[in-house]
């Protein structure tokens, strides 16, 4: 055992009771034997921390304020292993993940490891297969991120030196992930994907996703629209970064038309003249929807 990496299963939570039991109970199965589980709840006011301490005893567990940033970083400086494994708590594990992902880690030397994972809701699941051994440099970022959920932190073994003094923004509620991953990017390191769909993502309802404050989701296009810095060395590479952020912009407009929120963004924007629309139907609010495209494109040239 003494010979074995240290790897350490960072799990954050809050008001988690119906999913950690079952969560914690895969970080504890598995058969890598130099594992350590750290769970940092951000103030719960149902039963997980009290699940957590009778039933998990061994568990390093942390409290700090809410936000799974600042709950993840807390993690990360806790920890003195040599890799990190990312585990949300309402997702699971099959038990030779971790044993998995260290033999590739090893056999490539890789900064970056990531099973394939599995999507599962009430109804249905959903394999996706990731199998590549890649540079892991900006322009690489943004084509993983494109062919899978690449951008994301759970389902991830991490090299805690690759990461460094890298940590998630506190300030930004959506798309944490995405800006850490990409600052890590920055670094060319070593990404490898397996074709083995160890993860199971929990598929949250559309109820949960509204519950996203759209002031803070609109700072992390912002954040990565000043990102745009870091490509202009590479006219190609700086094109390419324009596309996928154009890209991401119009998804998340179509999210705000699909959840009737156009006019929050809108406010958000203070474009105040235009909140005469709240009182047009959908149709007419569909109309407007090329003026934002012709914005952006605009923005994006």
């Amino acid at each position: 055992m003494n010979n074995l990496s240290s790897v350490s299963i960072l799990i954050p939570t809050l008001n988690s009771e119906s999913t950690i039991e079952k969560c914690l109970q895969s970080a504890f199965s598995q058969t890598y034997k130099n594992v350590e589980v750290f769970v940092c709840d951000g103030g719960s006011n149902d039963k997980t921390v009290s699940i957590i301490r009778n039933k998990f005893p061994s568990v390093h567990l942390l409290v700090t304020d809410k936000g799974v940033s600042r709950q993840r970083n807390k993690m990360i400086d806790e920890t003195h292993s040599d890799f990190v494994f990312f585990l949300d708590s309402d997702d699971y594990l099959d038990e030779n993940t971790i044993k998995v992902l260290m033999r590739q880690q090893a056999k490539n030397n890789a900064d970056i490891v990531a099973p394939s994972y599995i999507y599962f809701n009430e109804t249905k699941e959903t394999k996706k297969i990731i199998n590549c051994v890649e540079t892991f440099d900006l322009y690489n970022f943004l084509e993983l991120s494109d062919n899978s959920k690449f951008y994301l932190a759970p389902h991830k073994l991490y090299s805690k030196s690759y990461i460094g003094d890298t940590r998630f923004l506190e300030d930004v509620a959506y798309g944490e992930d995405t800006i850490f991953n990409l600052s890590l990017a920055e670094k060319c390191g070593k990404y490898v994907g397996c074709d083995n769909c160890f993860y199971h993502f929990y598929h949250q309802p559309k109820s949960y996703i509204k519950k996203y404050n759209l002031k803070r989701r609109l700072k992390i296009y912002s954040i990565l629209f000043k990102k745009r810095k870091l490509f202009k060395g590479d006219k190609k590479l700086h094109a390419r970064y324009n596309n996928w952020l154009y890209s991401k912009i119009v998804e998340f407009i179509n999210f705000l038309i699909r959840n009737k929120k156009i006019f929050g963004l809108l406010c958000i924007l203070k474009i105040r003249y235009f909140l005469v629309f709240k009182k047009l139907n959908n149709s007419k609010i569909i109309l407007i929807f090329p003026l934002f495209y012709a914005l952006f494109r605009k923005i994006f040239k």
